[in-house]
């Protein structure tokens, strides 16, 4: 009786050698894998950007500091939160992290909005309550006292020369990106679950 040949599993994306059935040496295959099928503009789109949001949210949420300032009335105000919570840049409603009722959703409100070259700029997102974000336009006049207070004239003037400079991304870019932001979620996480 002859013996049987041992079947041989290699990545799909890089064909190196794998030791079991799975279709990927890593994550970072599974990802570049992923993006070359879905095309980087609805990779960035559907699997980059909302991670990004939902990173960002959870760091804030994370922050030991849980006094946040916001504009309320007019006037940039210090309130008081818990971790695992967030406070409206825009209006100081206090909201969950993730989940909650509609109007006190948190969003990952951008100062300047829709534009590619800053999607993924730091400086350029604060946590908003789903109303000013969606409903009110962002309250951009709200948002930019909380800017010009919080982060500083220079780095508003910066994103604004950033926005009209263009950016594309490479397929390893937006991977690396995921993947890092995806590691940065975990990291957050694991604070709050400490912290709480």
């Amino acid at each position: 009786m002859a013996k049987r040949a041992k079947k041989i599993y290699i990545c799909e994306c890089c064909d190196a050698p794998l030791d079991s059935k799975r279709k990927y040496c890593n994550d970072r295959c599974e990802q570049i894998h992923l993006c070359m099928s879905t095309g980087t503009t609805k990779y960035k789109t559907k699997f980059v950007a909302p991670l990004f949001q939902k990173m960002m949210r959870a760091e804030w949420a994370a922050s030991l500091d849980t006094m946040s300032l916001a504009v309320v009335k007019g006037a940039i105000t210090r309130i008081a939160r818990r971790v695992g919570q967030c406070v409206c840049v825009t209006c100081g409603t206090i909201c969950p992290w993730e989940g909650g009722r509609f109007e006190q959703r948190l969003n990952c409100g951008h100062f300047i909005a829709g534009r590619g070259s800053i999607l993924f700029e730091e400086d350029c997102v604060a946590p908003q309550c789903a109303g000013c974000n969606m409903y009110h336009g962002g309250r951009p006049l709200e948002f930019r006292i909380w800017m010009e207070a919080v982060r500083g004239i220079e780095t508003i003037e910066r994103l604004e020369v950033a926005k009209h400079k263009p950016l594309s991304r490479t397929r390893d870019e937006l991977v690396e990106m995921r993947l890092n932001f995806n590691q940065r979620l975990k990291a957050a996480l694991a604070k709050m679950k400490g912290n709480q």
